[in-house]
């Protein structure tokens, strides 16, 4: 998926995605896409309030967990994912701070 768009349009994605999986060995998700978005916006922002009457107990994060592991497994089953990893330019991440220093003096 491209970072592209925004960050609940994202989610939804990744949820449907979740969501279609078919696999008799994962139960399916406990609640809607919208539902966990829901979720997402009420734990993650003071302001929201859920909806009336929507429960989330740990049986909602381990069905979601459960269908996270298996998207997973099925990616590392992907030999175009191996490829496209071994390709990959892998870029360091560098703090720098902004100080100013005096000159180098000649050894």
């Amino acid at each position: 998926m491209a970072a592209t768009g925004n960050s609940t349009e994202q989610l939804c994605a990744g949820l449907r995605y979740l969501e279609a999986l078919t696999d008799p060995t994962v139960p399916p998700l406990r609640h809607t896409v919208m539902e966990y978005t829901q979720l997402r916006n009420f734990t993650g922002h003071g302001a929201a309030s859920p909806k009336q009457g929507l429960f989330f107990d740990p049986d909602s994060a381990v069905s979601l967990l459960n269908r996270l592991a298996c998207a997973l497994n099925r990616m590392w089953d992907d030999e175009a994912v191996h490829a496209n990893l071994a390709r990959a330019k892998v870029l360091p991440l560098i703090a720098r701070r902004a100080v100013s220093r005096p000159p180098s003096s000649p050894r």
